[in-house]
C-alpha cells in the first residue's frame, strides 16, 4: 500500500532536500528530511497549491523521488525554484524515471554478458585489486545497491 503524505509533509520534504542539496551541514538521512518549518510558514505561501497537488498525486516515496529527480537535474540546486518544478517538473521527472529504469535493463544485460564470458569465481577474484565486476561496473555504484544485488541474484540463479 502507498502512503500518502500530506501536503505540510510534502513542503518539509521539498525544503529539506533542498537544504541537502545547498548545504553542507544539513543532512537528509541524518534529520530524516525533517525541516524547521511550520505549518504557520506553510499557510503563508502562495504556492502551497503545488505542494498540495503534489501529495495528492505521489506516495511517500514518489515525491521523494519527484523531488530528488528535479534536484539533481539542475546544476544550480540552491537557485532551483518552485515555479521551475510546477513548470517542468512532471517532465524532469518521467525522462529521471526512464534513466533509473533504463540503468537497470543496461546492468543485468551486461552482467549477464559478464558471467557468460568468466564463470563466478573469476568475476569476483580480489587477488588483485578490485574484482572485475566492481571494475566494470562503478557507475552502477550511485544508485540503489540492493536493487541491483537483487538483480544479480536473479540472474545468477537462472
Amino acid at each position: 500500500m502507498k502512503t500518502k503524505v500530506t501536503p505540510f509533509e510534502t513542503y518539509q520534504t521539498y525544503l529539506s532536500m533542498k537544504s541537502h542539496f545547498t548545504n553542507r551541514k544539513y543532512d537528509f538521512f541524518k534529520y530524516g528530511g525533517k525541516s524547521r518549518a511550520t505549518m504557520t510558514s506553510f499557510n503563508r505561501r502562495k504556492d502551497k497549491y503545488f505542494f498540495e497537488k503534489t501529495s495528492r498525486k505521489y506516495s511517500d516515496e514518489e515525491v521523494l523521488n519527484f523531488l530528488l529527480a528535479n534536484f539533481a537535474n539542475t546544476d544550480t540546486p540552491q537557485n532551483l525554484w518552485i515555479g521551475e518544478i510546477i513548470n517542468s517538473g512532471e517532465r524532469t521527472y518521467a525522462e529521471w524515471m526512464r534513466r533509473q529504469q533504463s540503468l537497470t535493463y543496461l546492468f543485468k544485460e551486461q552482467i549477464n554478458e559478464l558471467l557468460s564470458e568468466n564463470d563466478l569465481e573469476t568475476v569476483f577474484n580480489c587477488s588483485k585489486g578490485h574484482p572485475p565486476l566492481l571494475k566494470k561496473y562503478i557507475p552502477f555504484l550511485n544508485i540503489n545497491v540492493f536493487n541491483y544485488k537483487k538483480i544479480l541474484r536473479e540472474v545468477i540463479n537462472e
